[in-house]
């Protein structure tokens, strides 16, 4: 049967107990009814609880605080009727004059002019809508407090006792779940029901769910309808899909195995379980004392103050909501707020209706047997292009459908490919720009209203800093950095821990690494700072430099951190020139032995220059070094120099300029790190580039080829 999507039964579909991550419920019952058509008699029940009797006129009350249902007529629920009977008597029962105010007479005007705001906002897209009222809104504050009262027994007791005869409500309740049973026993489709749907389960079913959004609620909605993961991809064995297949498919290699009970048996794989999709956004310069859930909101509003591009009515709404709840000026605010450089608000805002990524349902016993790699489905990997394509829901469906399939007895080892096959489903995500017509919405501020916010006194980034390498070395300092705290980790534990969740085995590329833009890396600049945040990160390498070479003299077969770094290198032909021989030319077919050999030699080479000499060669950090680092960084130059020993007590960046300007004749230009750009701007740089040769060449992408290993 439906669920309450299209006036079905309040139930879950068989997609969401497989995996928790169905993005679009309109979508999935469509393809539900869809299927069954091919079976009369299942179809006949599968249809039988469909209701397609609208709201006249609709309700977009609904729309915002449910952005997937349709403006369906429902008989009324029992939990609703307590919830309003509950907010009846809340104002006269509440002491606190915060939550008083939340339910006076102003606050009902104003949720209705808010509600009147956000549908003059062009697109409409119901995410946004329901992350600026439920989340964002000192209204849907209201409506959240309401929730929790409404679910609390000691509450609902006294408040029936204020206002009205308890015995009475709750024989009110008891004759509306006897009504509300009945209507679902007795319920069953019309012809006109299924007439209306009918067109509807033709084609692509999240074409039909845009449509069919459209039509009911006579407006175009952008950004909510997904498509069901079932339609939009299909399972194949890899070596039987065509050539031309091979773009839109992601690969799923499943190990052979000598048990014979892979749905039981732990296998040597990190099992994927899903993820939940995270927004790109720079780190605030300062970060803020957390003190309670209005620091968030104001946090979260100045994050779509710069990130939900439109008119200045829009503009206007977001700084009402934010002034509603703080006196502290826009300008201070953006100290603490961070800056969203990219993703769609389709895929990437948090709404607290809906879900972003998935979950697995599922033992994970089977995905302990499983590799999936996305770089196969290269027509998808384009820069800057966003398509309606959820990659945690689609890797966890084609991990159950094949779990399912050993299940059934199918031999599943061996290399699958989920395609995405459906060109309907997975269509380009156009730029979001939003428009507004006019902002109505006063707001309504509350007795308490922040006033101050107190920086921590650590702040993630270093303060004070005037950026002064760009571009491709800025890029090659990172991408330094972020090899040595990956090297780092995965020597100290099993598990590659600070950057990405997998077992060293199953690394092909480093999750950090984007092939395109490290194709444009100066080894020169990499190689000096890969040995500088050694030294930096990790006392025993500053003191013991030879420990840095020994994995790749001393590891045998055992796969290693190194080999996914030189297996970078090999792929955008920087192998020869990291070591020094620029005219040379090297594969894998090298052996991983030799390979290893001179990338040793290479660094052997580097480290043979002296410490004194390394420091000041690579005397650079980046912006997301901590204060910590900083000071530390200061304090090997000034040891090296002779000035200092290590059990200096100096702790902050002001301390330790103070004392080499005041303390010591060395230029502070020698012994200060200078700073990079952001990282933001560092790829921004190299792309663009990238993408001046090929202007001036006359030549198309030069696409690096992604060699899948098993």
């Amino acid at each position: 049967m439906v669920s309450r999507y299209l006036g079905g039964m309040p139930i879950s579909l068989y997609a969401n107990f497989c995996t928790r991550a169905v993005q679009d419920m309109l979508s999935t019952n469509l393809r539900l009814l869809k299927t069954s058509e091919r079976y009369p008699d299942v179809y006949k029940w599968v249809s039988a609880w469909s209701n397609m009797r609208f709201q006249n006129p609709v309700d977009y009350e609904s729309l915002i605080k449910d952005p997937q249902c349709l403006p369906l007529r429902y008989v009324a629920r029992p939990e609703n009727i307590l919830k309003r009977e509950v907010q009846k008597g809340v104002s006269t029962m509440v002491i606190n004059c915060v939550i008083k105010a939340l339910f006076c007479q102003e606050m009902e005007q104003e949720k209705a002019t808010l509600i009147e705001d956000l549908m003059c906002i062009s697109p409409v897209d119901p995410r946004l809508l329901n992350k600026l009222y439920s989340l964002l809104s000192n209204p849907g504050l209201q409506e959240k407090y309401l929730g929790k009262f409404s679910n609390t027994r000691s509450i609902q007791q006294v408040a029936f006792k204020r206002w009205t005869n308890e015995k009475e409500v709750l024989l009110w309740v008891k004759r509306m779940e006897s009504i509300l049973s009945n209507w679902y026993k007795g319920k069953e489709a019309s012809s006109s029901d299924l007439t209306f749907l009918k067109p509807y389960l033709q084609g692509c079913t999240m074409r039909s769910a845009h449509e069919l959004r459209s039509r009911t609620w006579g407006i175009t909605l952008e950004g909510i309808t997904m498509p069901a993961q079932q339609e939009q991809t299909t399972l194949h064995v890899w070596r039987d899909i065509p050539a031309n297949w091979r773009e839109r498919a992601i690969l799923i290699a499943v190990d052979g195995t000598i048990h014979s009970d892979v749905i039981t048996t732990r296998g040597k794989r990190t099992p994927y379980f899903g993820s939940h999709t995270r927004l790109r956004a720079k780190r605030a310069p300062l970060q803020v004392l957390e003190v309670e859930t209005m620091v968030e909101s104001i946090k979260q509003l100045m994050e779509l103050h710069s990130w939900v591009k439109g008119s200045e009515s829009l503009t206007k709404l977001i700084e009402t909501m934010i002034i509603e709840k703080t006196s502290v000026p826009l300008n201070t605010l953006t100290q603490y707020s961070r800056l969203i450089y990219s993703g769609t608000i389709s895929h990437r805002l948090s709404c607290p209706a809906l879900r972003r990524g998935g979950m697995a349902n599922q033992s994970l016993a089977y995905a302990s047997h499983c590799v999936i790699n996305s770089d196969t489905a290269t027509k998808y990997a384009k820069q800057g292009t966003n398509y309606t394509i959820c990659f945690q829901s689609a890797f966890l469906y084609g991990l159950s459908c094949l779990s399912q399939y050993k299940e059934l007895g199918v031999n599943t080892a061996g290399e699958w490919a989920l395609v995405l096959s459906c060109e309907d489903c997975t269509a380009e995500i156009p730029e979001e720009l939003f428009t507004m017509s006019n902002s109505s919405y006063a707001g309504v501020a509350l007795p308490i209203n922040l006033d101050e916010i107190t920086p921590e006194i650590q702040t993630a980034r270093i303060r004070g800093y005037e950026a002064r390498l760009f571009g491709a070395r800025a890029y090659s300092v990172m991408m330094a950095r972020k090899f040595v705290i990956w090297m780092i980790s995965s020597r100290n534990t099993e598990r590659v821990i600070s950057l990405e969740n997998k077992n060293m085995e199953e690394a092909i590329v480093a999750s950090f690494v984007n092939l395109t833009e490290f194709k444009r890396l100066d080894c020169s600049q990499f190689l000096s700072s890969l040995l500088f945040y050694f030294f930096l990160y990790n006392d025993s390498y500053y003191r013991m430099p030879d420990l840095i070479v020994q994995p790749l003299l001393e590891s045998g077969d055992e796969k290693i951190a190194f080999d996914v770094l030189i297996d970078s290198l090999l792929k955008c032909d920087l192998f020869g020139e990291m070591i020094g021989q620029d005219s040379s030319s090297y594969t894998l077919s090298e052996g991983k032995y030799v390979l290893r050999e001179l990338l040793a030699d290479a660094i052997t080479k580097q480290l043979s220059l002296g410490t004194y000499l390394l420091l000041r060669l690579a005397n650079c950090l980046t912006l997301e070094d901590t204060e910590g680092a900083y000071v530390r960084c200061v304090k090997l130059q000034l040891v090296e120099a002779g000035h200092l020993d290590d059990l200096a007590p100096y702790k902050t960046k002001e301390e330790i300029e103070k004392y080499v300007l005041l303390e010591t004749r060395l230029s502070a230009d020698d012994i200060l790190p200078i700073m990079t750009c952001t990282e933001e701007e560092a790829t921004a740089e190299v792309i663009l580039h990238e993408y001046k040769l090929l202007l001036l060449s006359g030549g198309e992408p030069n696409l690096i080829s992604i060699q899948v290993q098993n």
